[in-house]
């Protein structure tokens, strides 16, 4: 729950006007304050994630998958960044996995 109902929403109004209505440099404020609430919906899992591999520690599961998709939206729009050293870490694993590096290829 926490990917869509915590961590993707912000992520949802900085996609809308970056990739969508190509207004964000006319909406400073606007993207400025939900970079804002992205960040901090992110440092939650930035936090949780430090010291394991994955979401529920040594286990892969589909918890990674959703967080994974939104980590994706995330970076897109520059809000994984050097900020967040153990998501960015762990999204390298998680593109570093054969099924998805297979699935970006096609």
């Amino acid at each position: 729950h926490y990917s869509e109902g915590t961590a993707y929403p912000p992520m949802t109004v900085l996609i809308f006007h970056t990739r969508y209505a190509n207004d964000a440099s006319a909406r400073g404020d606007l993207i400025d304050v939900w970079t804002g609430r992205a960040r901090k919906a992110f440092q939650f899992a930035e936090d949780g994630i430090a010291g394991r591999e994955w979401i529920l520690g040594d286990m892969f599961s589909a918890a990674d998958v959703m967080l994974g998709f939104t980590l994706g939206a995330a970076q897109s729009v520059g809000v994984l960044d050097d900020s967040l050293p153990h998501l960015q870490s762990y999204f390298g694993r998680l593109l570093s996995r054969p099924p998805l590096r297979r699935a970006l290829a096609d």
